[in-house]
């Protein structure tokens, strides 16, 4: 009206027609690369899951087949593991290594086609969390490589596992308790499958909530919630092993049920008894430093937290005086699997041992440096698992060895999605290609010597 020309939102601007074409243009573009994106990722998916698809193998004759057929047919016998049968696997063992029997051949094609999806899933969403390229590449490569070897469903599990522990969401504050339990619980029935896979994922679990309750006793921030998170995926674990190590698990359900009626009993109880305490204690101004330290001792032993110590308590006195026992289990399948690797070692090659304590070596350096980016407990499991990988393959030898020098590309991978610096992910990347030298430099089982070996074997 005075010639004043007052400001237009940038949103009321128009595009110039002669800017349209390029803008629509670089609009498609993004979503054609998006789309290729997504259908890549479908494609490789659906391939691999078809491609690798595990299946059940039936009963063969030699020393490997001998083992594999008695731990189903034990399953199937319904012999207790730990008494009437010792071993290195559980009652679970034959869905990951067992031959297939009429009655479990369904029961064990689910199971490895379940854990092979169950893989490929996680991988998935964990690619969905990466921000970079390069973080993404290594985890792929480093998937394809286990698959490549046609690592076993009882390692497909662990490294399932080990994934499912990068993601970032699990020691949220407000889910770890749910998480803890749930992944507890998986640990819990990975130890009646392998007594490898059970340290493994049991072993990953406890030190990832070690190292969380460690920042949280150094910055003095929701110890107690750390506290009680590492309880959950104890008594999560115990709870569900000593259910299925019976082979009749309802008189075992039984007991854990008879459990959590008495802690509930009491928590019930003691609520209510501390309710009607604080209602009096409101009116009584003069004792309120006693009233404080009597709510302070209270509130650790009464309510929920009543009932989460007594069903602990209950539960370990239950474990320790029940038939079949937990602890017998685990105790006979530490000494068959020490005295086992002692009856099977041998001298490895210097030159591998070397190149294997090299990496060995590098690895660690990482995940200190990892450790310092406040990823403690996640490194801590990282290194346990190359610790077990190690002892396994430099013990048992032969195609064993495989097994720890795949594991390094997946367990350097996982540093690199879990670095926060470019700089440790780039450092990361060079040893990962390094390894990637040392595994085209070592492909020793393809050569005629080690075929010829398997050949005397045979």
């Amino acid at each position: 009206m005075l010639g004043i020309k007052f400001p237009i939102p940038n949103s009321q601007f128009p595009i110039p027609n002669s800017q349209f074409p390029t803008y629509q243009m670089n609009k498609n573009l993004k979503l054609l690369k998006l789309g290729l994106y997504y259908i890549t990722i479908t494609v490789l998916v659906v391939y691999l899951f078809i491609i690798f698809l595990p299946l059940p193998w039936g009963i063969g004759v030699g020393l490997d087949p001998s083992w594999t057929y008695g731990i189903s047919r034990a399953a199937a016998d319904k012999l207790i593991f730990g008494r009437d049968i010792i071993f290195t696997y559980g009652p679970f063992g034959y869905l990951v290594q067992g031959a297939a029997l009429e009655d479990n051949f369904f029961a064990i094609a689910f199971f490895r086609i379940g854990a092979h999806l169950a893989c490929l899933g996680v991988t998935v969403a964990k690619l969905g969390q990466l921000k970079t390229n390069l973080q993404k590449l290594a985890l792929v490569i480093s998937v394809l490589f286990t698959y490549l070897i046609n690592f076993t469903t009882d390692y497909r599990v662990i490294f399932t596992f080990l994934i499912l522990l990068s993601w970032d969401n699990i020691l949220n504050n407000k889910s770890i308790r749910w998480w803890s339990l749930g992944l507890g619980a998986i640990a819990g029935f990975c130890l009646l499958t392998k007594f490898t896979v059970g340290v493994s994922t049991v072993g990953a679990l406890i030190l990832l909530l070690l190292g969380n309750l460690y920042n949280s006793l150094r910055s003095q921030s929701n110890v107690e919630l750390s506290i009680l998170a590492l309880v959950d995926a104890i008594i999560a674990a115990t709870s569900v092993a000593f259910l299925f190590l019976n082979p009749y698990p309802l008189l075992s359900l039984h007991k854990l049920l008879i459990c959590a009626a008495l802690a509930g009993v009491f928590g019930t109880t003691t609520w209510f008894i501390e309710r009607q305490q604080s209602r009096k204690q409101l009116s009584q101004v003069t004792e309120e430093t006693r009233t404080t330290k009597f709510n302070n001792l209270t509130r650790q032993l009464f309510g929920w937290r009543g009932f989460y110590w007594v069903y602990s308590l209950s539960l370990l006195i239950t474990v320790l005086a029940s038939e079949p026992s937990l602890l017998a289990f685990i105790a006979t399948s530490l000494d068959v699997s020490s005295g086992y690797s002692s009856a099977m070692s041998g001298v490895a090659s210097p030159w591998e041992v070397r190149c294997a304590l090299l990496g060995v070596v590098f690895v660690l350096a990482l995940l200190r440096v990892l450790a310092r980016e406040n990823s403690l407990g996640f490194s801590l499991s990282l290194a346990f698992l190359l610790w077990l990988t190690f002892k396994h393959g430099f013990v048992r030898q032969d195609g064993h060895v495989l097994i720890f020098i795949f594991s390094l590309p997946l367990i350097v991978s996982l540093i690199i999605a879990k670095a926060r610096s470019m700089r440790l992910a780039k450092f990361a990347t060079g040893i990962r290609l390094g390894d990637g030298w040392h595994l085209r430099s070592r492909c020793w089982w393809f050569s005629p010597l080690y075929m010829g070996r398997w050949g005397d074997a045979i």
